[in-house]
């Protein structure tokens, strides 16, 4: 208000002045760049009508403000999809290769600082979408979901949305359909605010129901930029006749396999990102066989199945590498699940092994990906180098 008198008699300075002096930033889309002075009561009204909330209207962090805008460019015919889930570690990142980076952990200054460079590459920066499956039935907690997600892409100068729901869904189920409702009235939302927005969701290694995962993966793809398949935690569920015993996270012949049941569905492959692991999983063996390297696991059941993963644990690639130096283990290879492991005996005296990805297993699949010609490939996570 003090701002509006002390210029009422300038009628040349314009509303973009106005607001640069008030320390507001309008999204393009909210701002009238022609409009006078003059008429700025008539503005203020118009706004309050608008759609554009207001923490639309939040500082730019970048020291080039255009890099607050979202990426215009069209969208990348090959994508390359990277999660983050960590502070620094985005600074060793390859931003030729990358077209979009999740950032799935809480915002903060350095998350704007990796927006900031995101954008000066040329590569679109996401938020997660998460929903409690409960609520896909209501209507109103869809639309409250909604608009939240929308100021804060606004807000935060981000450039859409990658849903990562991973609860059970039973097929042909109320909440079936409201997960897809829910995805598309988020992606309308978007595209009100930004014409470039992209909206993706994350999916299980085949769409056969994995971990009771029953998504109408076929109108989730129609109402999306791409899915990012999660081809990884493959050993979710181990029914028998399959023996409880450790396992690929992401054996070659399964993760094609699951790929192919995408494709046989009718989506095209110009809508399925293949993601792949930058992590392992390390067993304690219940007992370990020295000729064949089969590794007994302990029964922990997960969704019905009476053997799981869950009977390892996550371990980044860096750890990976450095545990099998420091236990001085030796790499070994599977022709079957075409993927490495090894072997090391822990301090406490228990064997253990240890499945993962590397460079050699990693190229066959990215190798499928190419021939199966999809969007592209995704990685969870790149923080995890080495």
């Amino acid at each position: 208000l003090f701002l509006f008198f002390e210029h009422l008699s300038n009628f040349s300075v314009r509303v973009s002045d106005y607001f640069v002096l008030s320390g507001i930033r309008f999204p393009a889309s909210c701002i009238f760049l022609d409009m006078e002075f003059r008429r700025c009561l008539l503005l203020s009204v118009v706004l309050c009508l608008c759609d554009c909330p207001p923490s639309a209207w939040g500082a730019c962090p970048c020291s080039d403000e255009s890099l607050c805008e979202p990426v215009k460019s069209p969208a990348a015919s090959r994508e390359v999809l990277g999660w983050n889930i960590g502070p620094k570690v985005w600074q060793y990142y390859d931003w030729e290769i990358l077209t979009t980076v999740g950032v799935f952990r809480a915002w903060d200054s350095d998350a704007d600082e990796l927006l900031c460079h995101a954008h000066s590459k040329n590569v679109r920066v996401v938020l997660p979408g998460n929903f409690p499956v409960a609520n896909l039935t209501s209507a109103g907690d869809r639309k409250k979901f909604v608009d939240d997600i929308t100021n804060k892409t606004i807000s935060l100068h981000t450039d859409g949305v990658n849903f990562d729901i991973e609860d059970a869904i039973a097929a042909e189920s109320p909440e079936n359909r409201g997960l897809v409702a829910l995805i598309n009235e988020t992606r309308v939302a978007l595209l009100r605010h930004n014409p470039r927005a992209q909206v993706t969701v994350d999916v299980a290694w085949s769409p056969d129901c994995i971990d009771g995962r029953c998504f109408d993966v076929k109108a989730m793809a129609e109402v999306t930029d791409f899915l990012a398949i999660m081809s990884y935690d493959e050993q979710s569920q181990i029914f028998p006749p399959k023996p409880c015993i450790a396992m690929a996270n992401s054996p070659v012949t399964q993760t094609v396999a699951g790929v192919q049941k995408y494709l046989d569905l009718g989506i095209g492959p110009e809508k399925l990102v293949l993601g792949q692991p930058w992590y392992g999983y390390n067993y304690p063996c219940h007992s370990l066989d020295n000729a064949t390297s089969v590794c007994s696991i302990a029964e922990v059941p997960f969704r019905g199945a009476p053997c799981s993963d869950a009977a390892g644990k996550e371990f980044a690639f860096a750890w990976v590498m450095s545990n099998m130096k420091a236990s001085k283990a030796q790499r070994q290879w599977s022709t079957v699940q075409q993927a490495p492991f090894y072997n090391y005996v822990a301090p406490d005296g228990v064997q253990h092994q240890v499945w993962y990805d590397d460079l050699e297993s990693l190229q066959l699949k990215y190798h499928h990906a190419h021939e199966l010609k999809l969007r592209g490939v995704a990685f969870w996570t790149v923080d995890y180098l080495d």
